[in-house]
């Protein structure tokens, strides 16, 4: 079987980066690194890193990578590596390429123009953007303090901030609003508004993400680091949902509520085969998670059983409450209850009148 899927890991304790391929069993390379901690760049077989925390692909050329290595980025062209940012250094530093500093680049992500690399500098507590065609680095969002506090640009404060992804709910422009994983709160940054805000989520259980991805529907798989938990969040009305773990660490194949997780460090969702895989960090595996098959149907298209307009999310309405299995239909207000009562009962006897007579 040929493999269609890459994906790449990052080890911390050995300074090195893997490609798995998924579909197929044991295949693992070494790509970057030697083994030792060090800042060389180089070729594959020479380049040194120190803690490599985060890669994300290049969109302009997809076969190169950007790596966050703890206070510097590289940059990986046909394996070689070279440095754009920050040095061996850590510290806190806003300047032009090596006479920038970090601490702990925690995430990468880079717009799909090219031009624009955010990163995720956790021990500072702030987002930095990298103009990757001067290799400028400047803070965006955050004032270093330890806190969750909403605001703009420099003035909020985003506490410890984990993870990035591209908010692709339908009120936000693509590509413009960041959610961040932070210390137990998961962020909204509009980044040409610089307003920071906090994703109000429906529940009462304390969530600390980490990790998070996105589905087809336009949900959010978080990886959660004090339950040791998998939760499916609809980022549009707040709602959430525990998909896996039981809430205690531990270590536990099976059904979803009955598996154990310990540390939760990345989640990376596989449409193709409709499975997340899980960086579980102190039980030292990855593991696959199997999603449910709503969660692979695009927004917009609902497929609630009890769904009366299946087809059409815009007059999504269902029998026992509002319809939640896609974003679309979040954006609707509720019908009153007799209202879908009436609504319910219409489409039932109209079903039962179009199978009259059927065996």
């Amino acid at each position: 079987m040929t493999c269609q899927t890459v994906c790449f890991v990052v080890s911390l304790n050995r300074q090195l980066i893997f490609s798995v391929w998924l579909w197929i069993a044991d295949r693992v390379s070494t790509i970057l690194g030697t083994g030792t901690a060090g800042c060389a760049n180089g070729g594959p077989n020479t380049t040194t890193l120190h803690s490599p925390q985060s890669v994300c692909t290049d969109p302009l050329k997809p076969n190169n990578l950007y790596i966050g290595d703890y206070s510097s980025i590289r940059y990986s062209e046909s394996g070689i590596t070279s440095l754009i940012a920050g040095s061996d250094k850590a510290g806190y530093l806003d300047g032009s390429g090596v006479k920038s500093q970090f601490v702990s680049v925690s995430c990468l992500l880079c717009h799909s123009a090219g031009k624009k690399l955010y990163a995720a500098d956790r021990n500072n507590n702030r987002i930095r953007l990298i103009n990757t065609e001067t290799d400028a680095v400047t803070t965006i969002a955050g004032d270093g303090k330890a806190e969750n506090r909403d605001g703009k640009g420099t003035e909020c404060s985003i506490y410890y901030p984990r993870h990035m992804v591209f908010d692709r709910s339908p009120n936000s422009k693509p590509e413009t609003v960041l959610l961040i994983t932070a210390v137990d709160a998961i962020r909204r940054f509009d980044t040409e508004t610089g307003v920071v805000t906090t994703l109000k989520l429906n529940t009462r259980i304390k969530i600390s993400p980490w990790a998070m991805d996105y589905t087809p529907s336009g949900h959010l798989i978080v990886g959660c680091t004090t339950t040791h938990s998998l939760y499916v969040i609809n980022p549009v009305s707040g709602d959430v949902d525990r998909l896996a773990g039981t809430g205690d660490y531990g270590f536990a194949d099976g059904p979803g509520l009955s598996a154990k997780f310990h540390s939760i460090y990345a989640v990376q969702i596989i449409s193709e085969r409709q499975f997340a895989i899980v960086s579980d960090v102190s039980n030292h595996r990855l593991r696959r998670v199997t999603l449910p098959p709503h969660l692979f149907i695009a927004a917009g298209k609902c497929v609630h059983l009890l769904c009366l307009e299946r087809a059409d999310c815009h007059l999504c309405c269902c029998f026992r409450r509002r319809c939640s299995c896609c974003i679309g239909c979040q954006s609707v207000g509720r019908k009153d209850i007799a209202c879908r009562v009436r609504e319910a009962t219409r489409r039932i006897q109209s079903f039962r009148s179009q199978t009259a007579g059927r065996p």
